[in-house]
Formats: structure tokens, sequence, C-alpha cells
């Protein structure tokens, strides 16, 4: 098949895009990692998506260099492998997998539950991979047909969506309850607020990029292929695969900023120097003075602004004076000896 021009474009910038992705996403790992303030099982949950991005662009370039070359480079049963496992590892049933099992994870922890232990973490992670394995096996013999298939998938789609806001708001609740008691458990939902930040930035970019590739396969099955429309699956084809590539460039970088720690272990990776502190604070300048407010986890002010400030302030000046004026009512005062004197009574 011979390339036009566009097409040889095309494809050139999604390698570009691919190999920017697999830097990143390494460099992504590599900060997780380093970074103190997070969960044991989110950084597993949130590495198996990453390396999801890297398996799909490792077996992405042997496609795309088979195509630049306009020739056939390896035997057809090489070729099936390829795209099985390229299939396997962009799988949006994978993807949303890998979200239903961190919402169970952060729901528990945030109900009070100890974390799994590491063994089933791991579990869990390659669960999720023979399931997505199953998913596409099982596509390949129609069952469930395709368009049952992708509007179920569509479905899952939008509520993993709409449970992480769900997930955020009970955190934030139970954050604010946890007044008293175990300050444990209201560490781990505060870390567990902190990861959420960054597990909201890969749920939205996930869903959109899960509701571009569904719907894609949708319009194949709907219109292109059955009105065999060869311009068209090449243009829905290179949507699908720019799609991936944007997502797995932009995504990690995204989700490092969306972390106070992960923006701090990027800047001393970098070199550079981050002014981002745990709690959120902002600055404003008045009268050419710096003027803290500092803000908890769930973004609630802790400190008071300058009017609660200064009636706070003599609100309990009068409070230590009435204390001390009536601990000094209270006092008894020393009896007085009583002395009477009589004519003949001589002091001595």
């Amino acid at each position: 098949m011979i390339l036009t021009e566009t097409e040889i474009m095309l494809y050139v910038i999604e390698m570009l895009l691919n190999a920017f992705g697999f830097f990143v996403s390494f460099l992504f790992l590599y900060v997780l990692w380093q970074t103190k303030l997070f969960l044991r099982n989110h950084k597993f949950y949130l590495s198996n998506v990453v390396i999801a991005n890297i398996v799909t662009i490792v077996f992405r370039y042997p496609q795309l260099i088979q195509l630049l070359s306009e020739k056939k480079l390896y035997s057809d049963e090489t070729n099936a492998r390829i795209v099985q496992v390229h299939d396997m590892a962009d799988s949006v049933a994978v993807n949303m997998i890998v979200q239903l099992i961190i919402f169970g994870d952060v729901t528990a922890v945030v109900m009070g539950k100890d974390e799994m232990s590491l063994l089933w973490v791991i579990l869990l992670c390659c669960l999720s991979w023979v399931l997505g394995e199953l998913n596409i096996q099982l596509g390949a013999m129609n069952i469930p047909p395709p368009l049952y298939s992708q509007a179920l998938m569509e479905c899952v789609n939008i509520i993993c969506w709409i449970a992480f806001f769900g997930l955020i708001y009970m955190g934030k609740v139970k954050y604010r309850q946890q007044t008293v008691g175990d300050i444990k458990h209201k560490y781990r939902i505060s870390i567990c607020l902190r990861t959420l930040a960054v597990l909201k930035v890969m749920a939205i970019c996930s869903a959109i990029r899960n509701f571009i590739c569904i719907n894609v396969i949708i319009s194949l099955f709907v219109w292109i292929r059955p009105n065999k429309d060869v311009d068209g699956e090449r243009f829905v084809s290179f949507f699908y695969d720019l799609t991936l590539a944007f997502y797995a460039a932009i995504v990690p970088f995204l989700m490092i900023w969306s972390h106070d720690e992960m923006q701090k272990t990027y800047g001393r990776l970098c070199a550079n120097k981050f002014e981002s502190p745990i709690t959120k604070v902002s600055v404003t300048t008045t009268n050419n003075e710096v003027k803290f407010i500092a803000k908890n986890v769930v973004g609630d002010v802790i400190t008071a602004n300058p009017q609660d400030e200064a009636k706070h302030h003599f609100q309990q000046l009068q409070n230590n004076w009435n204390t001390r004026r009536l601990s000094v009512q209270h006092v008894p005062q020393k009896s007085q000896r009583n002395i009477t004197w009589s004519k003949g009574d001589s002091l001595h």
C-alpha cells in the first residue's frame, strides 16, 4: 500500500508523540515511587495504568515502522502477536477495570478499613490484564455482539467518571467528621485525598480517551464498514491511534502537576526550585504586607482573617481578665483578731 504525504506526516507525528510519551511515562514512574505522601496501593494501581501505556507504545512502533516502509517486515504470526499485545494494552476494558479496582480500594480506606496486602494488590493488577485479554478473545467470537459490548463499556465509562467525584466528596466529608478518634485513620484519609487529586486527573483523561475510542469503534461497525468506506476507516484509525498517543504523552505530566509532593520530587530531579508546600497557601499583598492564608487538605481555611483574628485576640484578653477578677473575688480574707480592752488591763 502506497502512502500519501498526509498519511506519512500523521504516522511521523504519532511516532514522535509516542517517543515523548515513552519518556514521560518512565519519568512519571520514577517521580511516583520517589514521592512519600502517597498510599502504596495507589502507587501500584497508577503504575499499572502507565505500564499499559508503555506496552502500547512499544508494540505500536513495529507496526509504524512496517507501515512507513510500505512492505511486510514480519511474518503473519508475528504481526498477529504484535497486534494482540498492543490491543490488550490499550484496551478500554483494562483501563476501566483498573479504575473500578481503585474505587474499591479508596472506598475501603475512607471507610476506615486497613489497606490490602501487597500480594492482593499485585494479583488485582494482574487480574486486570487477564480480564482485558478475556474481553478481546470474547470480542473476537462476537460474545457479546460488538455494539452491545461497546454500549456496555460506554455506560461503565460514565459510571467511572461520576464515581471518582463521589469518592472525592465522600473523602472530604469523612475528613471533616474525623475531628476526634483514631489519628491514624484521619492521616490515611488525608493522604488518600491527596492521592485522589492525581486519580481525578487520570479518571477525567481516561474517561475522555475511552469515550473517543469507544465511539470510534461504534462508528466503525455502524457506518464505516457497512458502507465499505476505506477512507473513513483510515481516518478513524488515525484518530484512534493519535488519541492514544496524546493520552500517553500528556497525562503523566498532568498527574505530576496535580500533586504537591510529586511537583517537589520532579523539581529536585530537574534541579529547579518549586515552592509548593504541603498545605495550600494563597498570598495576598496589601500595604506592602504579605499575609498567608493556610488551608488544610480539603481546602478549609485554618487561619483566621485579620478582622476575625483581632476580634478573637480582644475576646481572649477579656476572658483572661474576667477569669483573673473572679479568682481574686473568691479568695477568703484573713480572719482578723478582735481585741477588747478593759480599764484594768495593762499591756505587757
